[in-house]
């Protein structure tokens, strides 16, 4: 990429990031979140056959599912303006969603890309990626990648059970080579954002864009010729409201839409800014869950050296 392209991307970001935390901080003037990272640990896997390659500690640094839920009437529309976006389509013949984060990395839940029930130290995390799709507005496949190198996975997450997993997050690389279509960099249309406290149950609207397998009863998505993209709004909500590592929503979800973003929109100056506070694992009766960004999971997307 043109190095003052890349830079002016980082201006942008820098701008953005200060717009969205004065605009956070007027819902909770205190961030009850620390600021600081805790170690922890990840386990890395071949992104083409599942084996396993490495397992390394992010150190404390400083940083400034599948179940169906539809809540209520189905709401959720066909939405294709969300480049950054991803339909995930491993080998076993699962598919869910996952977003740009930057060039060479996207984001998704853990349990989209792994077997949960994979011992943590066995030589394969369970599943791997046959392709990533990406669209155009109009729907059309843009870029289909084959070649996915690694899927890096919290150690923890193999672990701890449950119904939701604070653990449940996942990071996808892309090998960088010397052609533009290699770089997703055009694609990473989402901030991530650490949502305060105050959010969480503060009954503002927020969305979540995916690839579901149903939508009013319908098949919309499978893994061969079926790939339709929607987003769905909500509420926040009240559920999971005492935990630092998950929160509760009322946009409507089914299989498929685990990994997708679950995101903020603002309108500011004349542009529309989208803010991703949580990754969305879990379809839970009349809430549904995302495992919410902290300073960790910020870490680890945006300042991970083994990456």
């Amino acid at each position: 990429m043109n190095a003052i392209v890349y830079k002016s991307r980082k201006i942008i970001s820098v701008i953005v990031a200060a717009v969205m935390f004065i605009i956070c901080i007027t819902y909770n003037n205190i961030l009850e979140t620390s600021a600081v990272n805790t170690a922890l640990n990840y386990k890395v896997f071949n992104a083409s056959n599942g084996n396993y390659m490495s397992t390394y500690t992010l150190s404390a640094n400083a940083v400034q599912d599948n179940s169906r839920s539809v809540i209520e009437l189905d709401t959720r529309v066909v939405d294709f303006t969300k480049s950054g976006v991803v339909k995930i389509i491993m080998n076993s013949g699962s598919f869910s969603t996952g977003f740009v984060v930057d060039g060479n990395t996207i984001a998704t839940a853990a349990h989209c890309v792994a077997n949960k029930t994979s011992d943590g130290n066995a030589a394969s995390c369970g599943d791997s990626i046959n392709k990533i799709l990406i669209f155009d507005a109009n729907g059309n496949i843009e870029l289909t990648i084959t070649n996915a190198y690694s899927v890096h996975i919290p150690s923890l997450y193999f672990s701890t059970y449950g119904n939701t997993n604070e653990y449940d997050y996942a990071l996808i690389t892309i090998p960088e080579v010397d052609t533009e279509t290699r770089d997703l960099s055009n694609y990473a249309i989402f901030n991530l954002g650490i949502m305060l406290d105050g959010f969480k149950n503060s009954g503002k609207t927020i969305s979540i864009t995916g690839f579901p397998k149903e939508v009013n009863d319908e098949i919309v998505n499978d893994c061969i010729s079926k790939h339709t993209m929607y987003e769905g709004t909500g509420q926040v909500g009240e559920k999971y409201a005492n935990s630092d590592f998950i929160f509760g929503y009322t946009c409507d979800t089914s299989g498929g839409n685990s990994g997708g973003p679950v995101y903020t929109t603002v309108a500011y100056g004349g542009n529309v800014y989208y803010t991703v506070i949580g990754i969305h694992t879990t379809g839970a009766g009349t809430f549904n869950a995302a495992t919410r960004i902290t300073t960790d999971l910020l870490h680890f997307y945006k300042n991970n050296p083994n990456i």
